[in-house]
């Protein structure tokens, strides 16, 4: 009885180490009044630069973009082709093999889960365009899927990402 209980804890642990929640963390200029930036246009990439293949595959750029103008645009920015805009945006991706290492004491015997998996980090950073000076920026961390879920893990990163941009958009203005 006692070793099926510690068998279905681990089984429940393994399944609980596989599902990962984004994390999610932003930094910004206190200074900056955001309240003057509405239109943005995006910092090209250059393609070609760095050993991250994930940073010069298109379809990766077409995921974030697309989530990154749907957002902004849900909150009222407006996207410029043309003429200067307010802020630029530009986004990052990195990634970094993990191993999480867990020891575990049963009933009769210990032993040790070896989890491996590959975490992705998407950057965002929004950039004052006449000061050329970083006004927001914003990262996600998660656990990268495989590749048919990654374009829904980059949108929900964006999500909630956005949910903070701009600073003080959520809970102070709901206070009012």
């Amino acid at each position: 009885m006692k070793r099926s209980a510690a068998l279905l804890a681990l089984a429940a642990m393994i399944l609980m180490t596989g599902c990962s929640t984004v994390q999610i963390e932003t930094d910004y200029d206190r200074e900056a009044d955001f309240s003057k930036y509405t239109t943005y246009r995006w910092i090209p990439h250059v393609k070609g630069t760095g050993d991250n293949p994930l940073m010069n595959d298109p379809l990766i750029e077409s995921h974030v973009k697309n989530a990154v103008n749907a957002e902004l645009a849900r909150k009222g920015f407006v996207k410029l082709e043309e003429g200067d805009p307010d802020f630029l945006v530009a986004y990052y991706f990195t990634t970094r093999n993990r191993i999480d290492i867990t020891n575990y004491y049963g009933y009769w015997y210990p032993w040790t889960n070896v989890y491996e998996y590959k975490e992705g980090t998407l950057i965002l950073d929004m950039v004052d365009r006449e000061q050329k000076q970083l006004l927001w920026r914003g990262w996600a961390t998660d656990v990268l899927a495989d590749r048919s879920r990654l374009n829904e893990q980059i949108t929900n990163s964006v999500q909630k990402l956005l949910e903070r941009y701009p600073p003080g958009a959520g809970k102070e203005r709901a206070s009012r």
